[in-house]
Parts: structure tokens; C-alpha cells; sequence
């Protein structure tokens, strides 16, 4: 099994090359108003594969100077791309870097596959159209960052967010993965309702943001029927947490923005954006930004729950 030797000389990594499956280090400049699902190397990244049901899977990894210094496992944070995006594009619209460099975690931008898409369905829907295991591939991935890193990762606070699908994707790993995912941040993403329903996880924190304007995924209807609408989310993870009361609302404005926020005990929080439209959605809270919030709501768990 290949390891990355990260040193502290020039911050750099020396990767050290001694396995099957490729891996490597491509650093490019930004490509400005990337639409396209096409994958592209960003600089500061690594650009590293792997192979997964007999098909190369592609994802990009950041790794903050602090780790080096640190020389502890560190928590390790997915962000997933909507549908027909791509990995390198995900960076530029929710890059978490920043947070990374103080707060020492490793960030991961997975490539979605079969159009640049995340399979959130069980092999059991009868619905689905979609056989990729994309579960299998972070499980392969979890498994592969912390072998490749020399300090490896805090395997208890594995955390996910993600945009549109790419949140889909990331409130289901809370519920097949729920014994390696701490802890979720959807925005403008559903929950698929047969992946809930045929599952039984335990506890995963859970956050969502959503607008009451995404025709995407509408927050009154849940897509047809095939997914939760945010108030069936909510109430399936209150559920699941443990909790049977009132949810605390608080409405508040910042900027020309209305937002109601509902916390569900200690584990759930939702973020109601009046008027909102699907995407990425910007807004803040405390003098806050989205990315802040996020990070600063699954740092507060672990696998076992509130830190």
C-alpha cells in the first residue's frame, strides 16, 4: 500500500509510488466559469485515484500545512459536486480551504461518475436507474486517505456536505454509513425516501439548508414523492436522534435575506432561506458565512455524537 510522506520541507509531499492502482499529483491554474461535469486538476490539490468496481475513480485532496505540524490523524471532510458538475468546480463554489488551514482537517472533492453524477439509492429500489456504488467508493476512499498520509485521519470525525446531489448523496451516507459518518451539512439536497426508509442508522448529526424556491428540489413536495421534503427530513433525524420535542425557530434577516432557523435538540439544525433558489446558498449567521456555519456545526460531533 503506497504511503504519502508529507514533510515539512517547502510543504511539500514526497509521494512514495509502491502499489497497483494509480496515483497522482497534477496541480493546474483555475479554469474560470467551469459549467462542464469535466474533471480538472486545481492547484493545491492532489489529484488521486483509485479503483472501484473495476472503473478509476478520481478525487481531489487538500491537505493544510497544519497537519504536517500537527502530526495527528486529522478529521476528514467530503464535498460533494451537484449533478453534472464536477470536483474542480465544487472547489470554487464552496471552498473550504480556508477553514482547513486553521482548523486541520483534510478536504476531499469527489469526481461523480454516469454523468457526473452521485447514486443515493439503495440497490433495492425498484425505481432507481442507477447501479454505481458510490457508498462502496467512500468507503474505498476513507480507507485510501488514511493509509496515504503519513499521520492519517481522525477516523471519528469523518464529516460530509455537498450541493443539490451531491447533498443527496450526503444525507444518505447518514444513513448506510451511519457508523463512519459523524455528521452532514446538505445544501439544496434531499433525502432519498427508499434509501431512509430500507435503512437504520444511529445517530448522525444533521444540518440543512434550503430554500423555499428550489423547483430542484422543491422543500414543500420532495420531488415527486422519491425524496423527503425538508419536513419529513427533519422529523426523520429528530427520529433518529432521539428527539421528540418542539423544534426552537428563530426568524432572522441578514441582508436583504430572510432566514428561519430551527433547531431540533442538540443534533439537527435547519436553515429556512425565504425565497431561496437552488444554490449554493449564501448566507450567514453571527457574521458567519455558509461554509463557516457548516464547519462549525460538524466539528461539534464525532462518531458518538456531541464532542
Amino acid at each position: 500500500m503506497k504511503i504519502k510522506f508529507i514533510l515539512t520541507i517547502v510543504f511539500a509531499s514526497i509521494i512514495m509510488s509502491c502499489q497497483d492502482e494509480d496515483t497522482t499529483s497534477n496541480e493546474n491554474d483555475k479554469v474560470s466559469g467551469e459549467k462542464s461535469g469535466d474533471f480538472t486538476s486545481v492547484s493545491g490539490f492532489y489529484t488521486d485515484t483509485l479503483t472501484h468496481e473495476e472503473e478509476i475513480r478520481t478525487y481531489l485532496t487538500y491537505i493544510p500545512e497544519i497537519y504536517i505540524s500537527s502530526k495527528l490523524p486529522a478529521p476528514l471532510l467530503f464535498n460533494f459536486h451537484g449533478g453534472t458538475g464536477s470536483a474542480s468546480g465544487q472547489v470554487y463554489i464552496a471552498d473550504f480551504r480556508p477553514i482547513a488551514d486553521t482548523a486541520n482537517f483534510i478536504l476531499v472533492y469527489p469526481q461523480g461518475t454516469f454523468g457526473s453524477t452521485w447514486n443515493s439509492s439503495l440497490p433495492t429500489n425498484p425505481l432507481t436507474k442507477m447501479f454505481v456504488d458510490d457508498f462502496g467508493f467512500v468507503d474505498a476512499m476513507i480507507e485510501r486517505i488514511n493509509n496515504d498520509y503519513i499521520y492519517g485521519v481522525d477516523t471519528s470525525r469523518v464529516y460530509a456536505t455537498g450541493f443539490s446531489n451531491g447533498a443527496d448523496i450526503s444525507l444518505a451516507l447518514a444513513c448506510v454509513r451511519s457508523e463512519k459518518i459523524a455528521a452532514v451539512a446538505s445544501v439544496s439536497g434531499l433525502l432519498d425516501r427508499h434509501t431512509a426508509e430500507n435503512s437504520n442508522p444511529s445517530a448522525v448529526a444533521i444540518m440543512s439548508i434550503h430554500g423555499t424556491n428550489d423547483y430542484s428540489r422543491p422543500y414543500e413536495y420532495g420531488l415527486n414523492g422519491y425524496y423527503f421534503d425538508i419536513d419529513e427530513l427533519n422529523t426523520y433525524w429528530s427520529t433518529k436522534n432521539n428527539f421528540a420535542g418542539l423544534a426552537v425557530v428563530e426568524t432572522y434577516n441578514a441582508g436583504s435575506q430572510t432566514i428561519e432557523f430551527k433547531r431540533y435538540g442538540p443534533m439537527v439544525e435547519h436553515y429556512k432561506v425565504v425565497g431561496g433558489d437552488h444554490v449554493w446558498l449564501n448566507i450567514s449567521r453571527n457574521g458567519l458565512s455558509t461554509n463557516h456555519i457548516i464547519w462549525n456545526f460538524l466539528s461539534r460531533f464525532d462518531i458518538n455524537g456531541l464532542r
